[in-house]
């Protein structure tokens, strides 16, 4: 069982997906279980925040199906994350805004104060260090985003400063796309602005690069942090995996 301990700093990672696309694919089991080389998709996303093992809770939100509870338990043991929490939902969501919502109000470990960081269970993060103070002193929250093309991306409209204007979702505001890593400063400032959100939402799935808006419109600061797009390596749709194979060694 993983040690208990007050903690003012946490990595939630969605993974209430059906991954439909890779099951369409005539893949058998979910994205997140797949190989890599002698190592799973689900091992080297989390590994992303492996600096964070011993110091921060890590909350995992799943369907309790396909025996993922025990796969998710057994596999932070493995990787010897020292706190960590498994939420169940029993239903699908709207999105992964709602995913972490239902998780983070059915988690009893979840302080208002808490900041978070939020990552898909299907991309890679390298070498990932969380910003210095100055970066974060007085904002609500930040986006990592690397300049790409294309429409299928979360996208930032930037000003000065690493200040966002607005943000889009499958709009292309900017070349600036998000790579899928949010922040906020507190439970309580996710919670507030997907409130927000959900009584406005302008898209059909509760997406979460769209909430900083509504803490935008209030007057509040936040920023996005660009980094190289070689630094995330994506598996979020069957030729990503394919790709990452073949770097990770599986030529079978």
């Amino acid at each position: 069982m993983p040690i208990k301990f007050i903690t003012t700093s946490m990595f939630i990672i969605p993974m209430a997906g059906m991954s439909s696309r890779f099951f369409k694919a005539g893949y058998k089991k979910p994205k997140y279980m797949l190989p890599l080389g002698d190592s799973l998709v689900f091992d080297e996303a989390v590994k992303s925040f492996d600096a964070y093992f011993q110091t921060d809770l890590f909350l995992f939100i799943v369907r309790d199906e396909n025996g993922v509870v025990d796969f998710v338990n057994e596999r932070c043991d493995k990787l010897k994350i020292k706190d960590f929490e498994v939420i169940t939902l029993d239903t699908g969501t709207r999105g992964q805004a709602e995913t972490v919502y239902k998780g983070l109000i059915s988690c009893n470990r979840v302080n208002k104060e808490d900041e978070v960081f939020i990552y898909n269970i299907d991309s890679i993060r390298l070498d990932f260090k969380k910003p210095n103070k100055d970066f974060l002193n007085n904002i609500r929250g930040y986006l990592e985003v690397f300049k790409g093309d294309g429409e299928h991306w979360s996208f930032v409209e930037p000003l000065n400063e690493n200040l966002v204007k607005k943000t889009t979702e499958k709009i292309p505001v900017s070349n600036l796309c998000s790579n899928g890593l949010y922040y906020f400063d507190a439970v309580y400032t996710f919670l507030e602005a997907y409130s927000l959100m959900e009584e406005n939402n302008e898209y059909k799935e509760l997406f979460i690069a769209p909430m900083y808006n509504y803490i935008i419109y209030k007057k509040d600061c936040v920023k996005y942090l660009v980094i190289d797009k070689s630094k995330t390596l994506f598996s979020g749709v069957p030729s990503e995996y394919e790709e990452l194979k073949l770097m990770f060694g599986n030529f079978y």
